[in-house]
């Protein structure tokens, strides 16, 4: 028999579990704490599984990193393939994004240097000024 800690290994988090089944479930639609406790059982299950079945794929390989690829390998392995096609293209959009954020997060960071250097030139002229008035 497997232990209760064991068994919480196998659950995602009921907060997780709920925001999914709520964004597929129509409006006003309850789901009792043991449905919730299925699901998120189940979920870590699945996990497990297809994780087993890539690391199969992975091993194949003789490589020690699962990837993408594996994942997607492991689905077609076990008939589900129907998610293969909407999972590369949310992957797709989340590198796409990413590199949207690098190229922001790159010029951020040059116009904050402009801007030091700019300040850095205004603190100069203020100096500069300063000594002028002192002298007179």
């Amino acid at each position: 028999m497997v232990s209760m800690d064991k068994e919480r290994d196998f659950e995602i988090p009921h907060a997780a579990v709920v925001r999914i089944l709520k964004s597929v479930l129509p409006p006003g639609v309850q789901l009792s704490k043991e449905a919730r406790t299925a699901f998120s059982k189940s979920a870590g299950i699945f996990v497990m599984y297809l994780t087993a079945v890539a690391n199969d794929f992975c091993r194949e390989n003789k490589r020690q990193t699962l990837s993408v690829q594996d994942v997607f390998d492991a689905l077609k392995e076990i008939d589900m393939e129907d998610f293969v096609e909407p999972l590369e293209n949310c992957l797709a959009a989340q590198r796409a994004d990413l590199q949207v954020r690098k190229k922001l997060k790159t010029v951020k960071g040059a116009s904050r240097l402009e801007d030091d250097e700019n300040e850095d030139k205004d603190k100069e002229k203020e100096k500069e000024q300063e000594k002028e008035t002192e002298k007179k």
